[in-house]
């Protein structure tokens, strides 16, 4: 629906559509979080979409991509978020997650344990 919407943005219809589809899968994953989930900070952003599609909401759609890849997987699940979910300490807690996405929508992902990032004017962040 998002490539939909930036084909054709004078159809309103698409881009309410994406949006609510964007709701349905952020509360999706959100149920799965841990209480403690790190914010994630897209910090380098190829856009794939048409620019008639909003940067924020491309920012919005890649946090929530980068969100569902980390919950996904399977080590990471039972190394990170399954024992924070139990409500356990972990040794090395994980503060911030950076993900830089190419034009494909691949992701190059990158944990901070110690540090907080703090970005500049041209890094992005959500979630």
């Amino acid at each position: 629906m998002t490539w939909a919407s930036g084909l054709h943005p004078e159809n309103r219809f698409y881009f309410d559509t994406a949006t609510t589809f964007y709701g349905e899968w952020q509360r999706e994953l959100d149920k799965r979080k841990p209480a403690d989930f790190p914010d994630i900070f897209i910090t380098n952003l190829e856009r794939r979409f048409p620019p008639t599609v909003p940067l924020k909401f491309e920012l919005d759609v890649s946090c929530l991509e980068t969100m569902a890849c980390l919950l996904n997987d399977k080590r990471h699940d039972q190394n990170i978020w399954e024992p924070m979910r139990r409500g356990q300490k972990l040794v090395r807690p994980v503060r911030q997650v950076l993900a830089q996405v190419d034009r494909q929508g691949d992701k190059k992902i990158n944990f901070l344990f110690e540090k907080k990032f703090t970005g500049n004017s041209g890094d992005f962040a959500n979630v």
